[in-house]
């Protein structure tokens, strides 16, 4: 029984922790534009930011074009955070 809550308490944060996640990208989704997160660099404490950009409706070609450019002018899609 006491396994069983356990359990059920874990499958619950974790589906708080995605929802909370998933909260700055539904927002495009609903709208129906696109968007794509880019490697932005890295918090003081090491943890990897990125950056969301969005295009408009089927501007996806642009999307890429900004996002390739980004990754040409900067350096954060080849370095990884120190676990």
């Amino acid at each position: 029984e006491v396994l069983a809550a356990s359990l059920r308490n874990a499958v619950q944060l974790s589906e708080c922790l995605l929802a909370g996640a998933d909260i700055l990208t539904v927002p495009a989704n609903i709208a129906g534009i696109c968007a794509m997160s880019v490697p932005a660099g890295f918090s003081k404490n090491g943890l990897p930011i990125g950056m969301q950009i969005m295009a408009g409706q089927f501007k996806e070609e642009t999307l890429f074009h900004v996002g390739h450019a980004f990754e040409k002018a900067t350096e954060f899609h080849t370095k990884k955070p120190s676990l």
